[in-house]
């Protein structure tokens, strides 16, 4: 499956036709994630050896089975798994740029036009999530209605498909933050860094400010929690730390700075035009990813992130 959305342009085709790969995609991509996120190592002893958990892991990646303190026996349908879901990530990233200021073009160029109305609107699941529950009581900005479809354009589908992008965006998400917090398998490949820039960090600029916030919550957060690489070596946190952490920071703030000198124009940013839901969810998004952008530097800086 990962093979047949290789490229943007099987993504748009899909999401445009046939969206039984799109379909199939959403529910495997969170059947991985569910499953994941329950194969954290048991604190009990008798229970985390029952398990194997307590073997000594197999001398993969880096050639160093020293760099992880537990085995994790989801460890290598992680190895296997990560890759696939990075390639998926990428090409979706590529296929959907949900970046409002620079329509329809996205990390390798311009995507399909015919994709403008799917992703340069936000799926009213996103709207309120976006909401205050103050906003919540006014109509001004309602989720039903914020984004129409175009003329000619069938409304049902239409918001069939804004979902079913929704969908597969957060669970992609979801499902790499999962996979690295299995952490034997995933922390310690030697394409992990190259991965997560080439998938991850070198796409921000092309995202949406609530869909940075989204990748911030469930990917970059637990990864650097104090409990993010609980059973990493000193080394190996360090070596991650070192090569992740500059380029994601930079990357962060440079799309945030961007966003910030939009919003301060008399106006707002041009693209948005006479639309003001389109405005008020770049602008509101904004703010939502800067406040965790600091929650995220506060961890590494007072609580030593992945140092404890």
């Amino acid at each position: 499956l990962a093979d047949q959305l290789a490229s943007p342009e099987k993504f748009a085709e899909a999401a445009l036709g046939d969206r039984r790969p799109l379909n199939t995609t959403r529910q495997l991509v969170w059947c991985f994630s569910a499953s994941l996120r329950s194969c954290s190592i048991p604190s009990d002893p008798a229970v985390a050896a029952a398990g194997g958990f307590n073997q000594q892991p197999a001398a993969v990646g880096f050639g160093v089975s020293s760099l992880l303190q537990a085995r994790n026996p989801a460890g290598t349908v992680v190895a296997a798994l990560l890759p696939k879901v990075i390639t998926v990530l990428r090409s979706f990233h590529c296929a959907f740029p949900s970046d409002v200021t620079r329509p329809l073009v996205g990390p390798s160029g311009p995507t399909a036009e015919g994709l403008r109305p799917y992703i340069l609107a936000l799926h009213k699941t996103e709207m309120l999530a976006l909401t205050s529950s103050l906003d919540k009581k006014d109509d001004t900005h309602s989720a039903d209605t914020a984004f129409p479809a175009p003329p000619g354009v069938n409304p049902n589908q239409l918001a069939a498909g804004r979902l079913l992008i929704y969908n597969i965006r957060h669970h992609l998400y979801r499902c790499v933050g999962s996979a690295l917090q299995v952490q034997d398998g995933a922390l310690t490949s030697q394409n992990l860094v190259d991965m997560l820039k080439h998938g991850l960090i070198d796409c921000i600029q092309w995202v949406h400010p609530y869909h940075i916030e989204m990748q911030m919550r469930e990917i970059w957060m637990p990864l650097f929690s104090p409990v993010g690489m609980s059973h990493a070596a000193d080394q190996l946190k360090e070596h991650l730390a070192a090569a992740i952490l500059p380029p994601l920071i930079a990357a962060l703030v440079q799309a945030l700075e961007r966003y910030w000198q939009w919003l301060q124009l008399p106006d707002g940013h041009p693209a948005a035009g006479q639309d003001s839901a389109l405005l008020w969810a770049m602008c509101t998004g904004t703010v939502m990813v800067s406040r965790t952008f600091v929650d995220f530097l506060t961890g590494l800086v007072v609580k030593g992130g992945v140092s404890k």
